[in-house]
């Protein structure tokens, strides 16, 4: 259906029907034309022209003719004067169902002229009574430029039952601005009949008419539209409408679905954070949209896009559409971003998150958040609150290393210099006769730094030997235990070099990854392992560090990297961190396995506490990955579980030289200490 206005068409229809009819006869153009206003009606009002009209008869210059119906077997062309001043033409041109051309604009009347709004079409009554009204028209007959003056002669008509051309236009109108509401849209009403209603169904179980519900009706002709404004909350719904006229019901549409998760949430404006200590306030515009659920507050650390270690949670959950305010403390991660998103009842939410609209970011960090982004290697000092930290930056290649102290928060000492490349096996921290010093073991040599200073001391080598250490263990009285892929040595140190006292080859077979582990026991014994043997090897180291004793012992070392293996002297219980078996270092046997900590990470000084986190071993980051908010130490005397709750996921759990249960923690989950993120998000929490 088409629906536009041209200028009076049944009239020039008429017009070029009478001009056709009249084509062999004479005209003069030039002949004097007839006064256009002559005659007219003055008297004729508006409420006489209401109704509907069609012209069966046109004249000009003294010939008459009459105007045929549609020879398609359509209804004829017909005009219609409405009460509410408007006009309308229906043309038939498609005998295919006959879908009528419509043709709408308002009239007026003055003194027997009609004008029609938008044309310079006037219409002269010169008649008019309840069946007949006749009537002068200048139309160009010929296409000359030239407008003749003709008399048409139209009747009241009925025309046949109105077509339905309106149920096939009920639909769900999803488009800008309506995207975020179930809105029914269909052709307005332009027939020639009186408008009664539009009725609006909804059936709330499957898409059946007979189990439809009226939930709406409309009486303005022109409100072509209807808002659904308390939907059932379901994936589908289906919707038709009616349409009735003077004449009964004209249209009935068929069930139109409306797929709820395909509707969109709009945004709210949040306004610009305020900070007050540690206390982060937040305030945005209400929701003005439809089908409100609640707000989500997320926290996230980036301002936008993706990439690795993204991450947003949802830290509030607001019902109540009035509520526009929260306050929260500052995460631990530095310089956060707070969003707004609204969920509609369906589950939907909002889609965008720009900085500025329904996000904010807030350029603060608290005083705890460690001045590093990731920790390569790390070691705990036994006697003081000092964690030596060493890190590298994988884009600049700039790296790191400084003592913290965790209670005052602040970095104490830092190197001037630090070592070339990575350290083989982690830091470690050793008392000796040379005092307090940090081992960072670079391949064949161990990079020294004095303790108190981090001042760079000298590299220590194994003199006369190629050795890659795997890792360095003191065992007093001046004797160094070291492990490579193939040897056990035993050295003392003479200024910068180790001197070998003894060596001997280990396991046969050489494991290329190294990792080879050694652990003190007691009486100067010690254990080498690989997480490749099932056995280990135990050693005794005589007074003068010669190697004694071999024997092959049934007890595996685990570790996939170092310090996954922790002895207990006053329990004599060797625990591996990979498997977590306990062992007995009396007679080589399995004690008991223990579930929990998922993940542990060392043991207490007094060798009484397992203590570890809930994080995954495995590191996979997944939506089902096991992250949580807390710590947990297992007593290896009693078996007794003792959960600790956390400010964040705990890496690293610890029990300082005090007693304190400590822990490296990130502010938000990731993988480990060495992974970086987009924000500073590390720090050092006290637990018990």
């Amino acid at each position: 259906m088409k629906n536009y206005f041209r200028p009076s068409y049944p009239i020039a229809c008429c017009a070029v029907l009478l001009f056709f009819s009249l084509l062999s006869c004479s005209k003069d153009d030039d002949s004097a034309e007839d006064s256009f206003y002559s005659n007219a009606l003055t008297s004729a009002k508006a409420q006489d022209l209401q109704g509907i009209w069609s012209v069966f008869e046109v004249e000009y210059e003294g010939r008459e003719s009459t105007v045929p119906g549609n020879a398609s077997g359509c209804p004829r062309d017909f005009f219609v004067f409405s009460p509410n001043g408007s006009y309308l033409e229906f043309t038939f041109s498609d005998s295919y169902g006959c879908p009528p051309e419509v043709g709408m604009t308002t009239f007026s009347l003055n003194n027997g002229i009609i004008d029609l709004e938008g044309t310079t079409l006037q219409m002269v009554i010169t008649s008019l009574n309840d069946k007949e009204m006749k009537f002068k028209s200048k139309i160009d007959t010929d296409d000359d430029g030239k407008q003749e003056i003709v008399v048409l002669t139209a009747r009241r008509y009925q025309p046949p039952a109105e077509l339905d051309i309106y149920s096939e236009t009920f639909r769900h109108e999803l488009v800008t601005p309506h995207y975020d509401k179930i809105r029914l849209d269909w052709q307005p009403y332009i027939g020639y009949n009186l408008f009664d209603r539009y009725e609006i169904y909804r059936i709330d179980s499957g898409c059946d008419k007979s189990n439809a519900r009226h939930i709406g009706s409309i009486n303005q002709q022109q409100q072509a539209y209807f808002i659904d404004e308390d939907p059932p909350v379901q994936e589908e719904i289906c919707y038709f409408f009616r349409l009735y006229t003077s004449e009964g019901l004209l249209a009935e549409s068929e069930p139109v679905i409306v797929n709820t998760g395909y509707l969109q949430v709009g945004t709210v404006q949040m306004e610009q954070p305020q900070l007050q200590d540690l206390a982060v306030t937040l305030n945005w515009g209400k929701y003005a949209g439809y089908y409100f659920s609640h707000y989500a507050i997320t926290l996230r650390n980036f301002e936008g896009g993706y990439g690795a270690g993204y991450q947003e949670e949802v830290i509030a959950t607001i019902q109540n559409r009035e509520t526009t305010t929260y306050t929260t403390e500052l995460p631990y991660f530095v310089d956060p971003v707070y969003t707004v998103y609204v969920y509609d009842i369906f589950g939907n939410k909002t889609m965008q998150s720009i900085i500025g609209d329904n996000s904010q970011k807030v350029e603060a960090a608290r005083p705890e958040i460690l001045p590093l982004n990731s920790i390569s290697s790390f070691a705990v000092d036994p006697g003081n609150s000092i964690v030596y930290l060493y890190t590298t930056n994988s884009a600049s290649g700039e790296s790191k290393l400084f003592g913290y102290d965790y209670i005052s928060h602040s970095v104490e000492t830092e190197a001037a210099s630090t070592p070339a490349s990575h350290p083989n096996f982690g830091m470690k921290i050793f008392i000796s006769n040379e005092g307090k010093e940090i081992f960072f073991p670079q391949g064949s040599d161990v990079a020294v730094y004095e303790a108190a200073t981090l001042e760079f001391k000298y590299y220590l080598r194994v003199l006369e030997e190629s050795v890659y250490l795997d890792d360095v263990e003191y065992l007093g009285n001046g004797h160094w235990a070291m492990a490579d892929g193939d040897h056990l040595y035993i050295c003392t140190r003479e200024a910068n070099t180790f001197k070998v006292v003894s060596k001997e080859v280990h396991f046969t077979a050489h494991q290329g990854l190294g990792n080879y582990e050694i652990v003190q026991l007691l009486n100067r014994e010690i254990l080498v392992g690989h997480m490749n043997e099932p056995n280990s090897l135990r050693f005794m180291v005589e007074n003068d560090g010669r190697l004694n004793g071999r024997t092959n012992v049934n007890l595996p070392l685990e570790p996939q990297w170092q310090n996954e293996v922790a002895f207990s002297k006053s329990l004599q219980l060797l625990v591996n961190f990979e498997d977590r078996s306990i062992w007995s270092t009396k007679d080589f046997s399995l004690v008991r396995k223990f579930e929990e900590p998922v993940l542990p990470t060392s043991l207490s000084p007094d060798g009484s506490l397992v203590l570890g986190s809930y994080n995954d071993p495995s590191g996979f980051l997944a939506e089902d990955s096991l992250y949580e908010k807390k710590a947990q130490t297992f007593n290896l005397n009693s078996g007794a579980l003792v959960t600790y709750p956390a400010k964040g996921y705990p890496h690293f759990v610890f029990k300082d030289h005090l007693g304190r249960i400590m822990s490296i923690s990130s502010g938000l989950v990731k993988k480990d200490l060495n992974s970086t993120s987009p924000r500073r998000d590390l720090f050092i929490e006290r637990l018990d």
